[in-house]
């Protein structure tokens, strides 16, 4: 078998769905030697100091992040091997390079749908069609968040409707935070997306019931892994 995994968020980045499915891909590779697993993910620098091995059956696609958080990236990494030629002020953790970083981030999560982090987009189609191409996987899983990784599974079953598509959905879209003006859009994405997939992965049996209490998504189509298998 041939899967493919979305997953923006991989190692280095030590956030809970990149090691969450560091570990899962590492297991499943481990337990299946017929099983041909890819990773597209993000081109990010190792900030976090990840100290984890990745499997060496693993195939990772490492694509351009996006102008914002490339960018902010390179600038990052330049002056950390330059950092005592920048005072403290502008580059350390409440420095105000960080600030205005931190700040433009919050205003771009405010007005890119559902956040910055959809600037990957365009890269990462790109790459997946050319990756599409070349292994015809069997199954795509589309790990969240964030949500650039649903709208890129999405693309790929109108594009491949013969083809298995899994979510991974560790939470909704729709969160006490979701911005107001939003909140028609994270539905309406939520429910097309859930109804699209064959079949959906959740953390807990609640997300089940939240589930199909929001959007009439029948029981059967979820399987229940939980944080810290």
């Amino acid at each position: 078998m041939k899967l493919l995994l979305i997953a923006y968020e991989y190692p280095p980045i030590l956030g809970p769905q990149s090691l969450r499915w560091f570990y899962l891909a590492n297991e499943l590779v481990a337990a299946h030697d017929d099983l041909r697993l890819h990773v597209l993910t993000a081109d990010i620098k190792d900030i976090w100091g990840f100290s984890g091995v990745i499997h060496q059956k693993i195939k990772v696609r490492r694509v351009f992040p996006g102008p914002f958080i490339g960018l902010s990236g390179w600038l990052a990494t330049r002056m950390r091997k330059k950092q005592k030629t920048f005072p403290t002020f502008l580059t350390g953790k409440t420095g105000l390079l960080t600030k205005i970083y931190l700040c433009l981030r919050q205003i771009l999560n405010q007005v890119i749908f559902p956040d910055v982090r959809t600037e990957w987009l365009p890269f990462a189609w790109i790459a997946m069609k050319r990756l599409m191409k070349q292994h015809d996987f069997d199954v795509v899983i589309s790990a969240y968040e964030p949500g650039v990784n649903l709208m890129l599974g999405w693309l790929n079953k109108k594009k491949h409707r013969n083809k298995t598509w899994i979510l991974d959905m560790a939470d909704p879209l729709i969160t006490p935070y979701t911005p107001k003006w939003r909140l028609p859009l994270d539905k309406m994405m939520e429910k097309k997306i859930c109804r699209m997939a064959d079949h959906i992965l959740v953390t807990t049996p609640e997300l089940i019931f939240l589930f199909n209490k929001r959007h009439g998504i029948p029981t059967h189509k979820f399987t229940v892994i939980r944080q810290g298998f």
